[in-house]
């Protein structure tokens, strides 16, 4: 009997610890920014610039499902996503699959919030 309830905490702990590891790094906590929306260095590629403070002043916007950027560009908008890596917008992984090397942050956008339709 002692033996059999030994295996069963040992299962439920193991379980559990796999469980917390995945979850953390799945679900990544969302981050807000706001900037200037702007074209990107290639055809439908994305950039927010001017963010004041937080971890970057530009980033590289990936396009989540159902947000329209496009019709933004040049205004200030207020974006909430999460962080993602350059292979995420390529849709491809980096060399060996890690992640790729860039001067810039990367952000799927998930929600998007028209702030002025001016910008520095």
């Amino acid at each position: 009997m002692r033996d059999k309830q030994l295996k069963q905490l040992w299962t439920l702990m193991v379980t559990a610890l796999i469980g917390f590891a995945f979850g953390a790094s799945v679900e990544a906590a969302p981050l807000t920014v706001t900037g200037c929306l702007a074209k990107g260095h290639e055809k439908g590629e994305f950039a927010l610039t001017h963010v004041p403070g937080g971890d970057a002043s530009h980033y590289e916007l990936i396009a989540g499902k159902g947000v329209d950027l496009a019709s933004h560009v040049g205004h200030k908008v207020e974006v909430t996503g999460e962080k993602a890596t350059e292979a995420d917008e390529k849709g491809e992984k980096g060399e060996k699959g890690t992640k790729k090397e860039h001067p810039h942050d990367h952000l799927k956008v998930t929600s998007m919030k028209h702030i002025d339709a001016k910008c520095p």
